[in-house]
């Protein structure tokens, strides 16, 4: 059973260095079948992306680097947006840029990330302080576009943080996790650490899942129209909020392939999501598409803050 996971971290789980090593973790477009994919990797293990602020820092790890070709793309998207710079402290707000391990199966080993993915993202807190500390996090996917893509990055991203969900929660089994705590609706979470030790690391898990279908996230299996799968579990007070949620950013979850439908008709079809979710999927499923068309990468960029002493 997975949970939230505020235990500490030994040192030796990263590499001491403080180097930044310029690896962001992407996902590639499968141009064949409009989805996102990897081209390949190379050796790495514990290969880190750490970024320095004020008060604390970020790190990760991961063993999945993109190869060769890609990543000199990698370096220059991430220099552009200083996410690979060394000891960054403007206003305290460190950014890292993490790794989406996927653990659902796959049609191929190239497939990296469709709907129907789904994960966690792992990184570490370093805080310079000691004692009961609180630390806020945003969170949220973006997307690089395929050249010469007519749609603009604010609409990948606004479509993106529809379809792409995050949670500090996660129960169950591979086969049929449920989540909670959804990240998306509020846009943050905030972490506690009771008694950290200053220059110790501190681990820190958020799930993620890109449904497959518009009833995972918005039913529950004792509707029906969802056997197997649902994001909540039956009965979750989450349903109602992620219901309201979808309702009222309607834009960030559906699309009309033919462009004449508007935000407002959807809003009006969630009114009786039941009675309309044939086509609430199919507005769902033209997003998706929309994602796979026009996105080349999509990486989950993570923003810390420390908020204070832990209640």
């Amino acid at each position: 059973m997975d949970n939230e996971n505020n235990g500490k971290v030994k040192a030796a789980i990263i590499i001491s260095a403080v180097l930044v090593v310029t690896l962001a973790f992407v996902l590639t477009l499968n141009a064949a079948f409009g989805w996102l994919s990897a081209n390949g990797t190379v050796g790495g293990d514990n290969l880190k992306l750490k970024v320095d602020g004020d008060l604390f820092e970020l790190a990760l790890t991961s063993t999945d680097v993109p190869d060769t070709e890609t990543n000199t793309d990698i370096i220059s998207y991430l220099e552009e947006r200083d996410y690979a710079v060394s000891e960054i402290t403007s206003q305290n707000v460190p950014n890292i840029i993490g790794s989406m391990v996927d653990e659902a199966p796959k049609s191929g080993d190239d497939v990296k990330l469709c709907p129907g993915s789904f994960g966690y993202i792992k990184f570490y807190i370093k805080p310079k302080m000691s004692g009961d500390l609180t630390f806020r996090f945003t969170i949220r996917p973006e997307g690089v576009l395929k050249a010469g893509s007519e749609a603009s990055a604010e609409e990948i991203n606004e479509t993106l943080s529809g379809h792409i969900l995050y949670f500090v929660g996660r129960t169950g089994t591979k086969s049929n996790y449920k989540y909670s705590g959804l990240i998306n609706s509020v846009g943050y979470f905030e972490h506690d650490i009771t008694g950290a030790v200053a220059e110790e690391l501190y681990e820190v898990t958020v799930y993620w899942i890109w449904p497959t279908t518009f009833v995972q996230m918005a039913f529950d299996e004792s509707s029906g129209l969802v056997q197997n799968g649902a994001v909540f579990a039956t009965g979750s007070s989450e349903l109602d909020d992620m219901n309201e949620f979808i309702s009222d950013n309607a834009d960030m979850f559906f699309r009309d392939a033919g462009g004449l439908k508007s935000t407002a008709y959807y809003t009006d079809l969630m009114d009786d999501a039941a009675g309309h979710y044939v086509l609430l999927s199919e507005g769902y499923n033209h997003a998706d598409q929309f994602i796979g068309d026009n996105t080349k990468w999509v990486v989950t960029v993570i923003e810390g803050q420390y908020v204070g002493s832990a209640p």
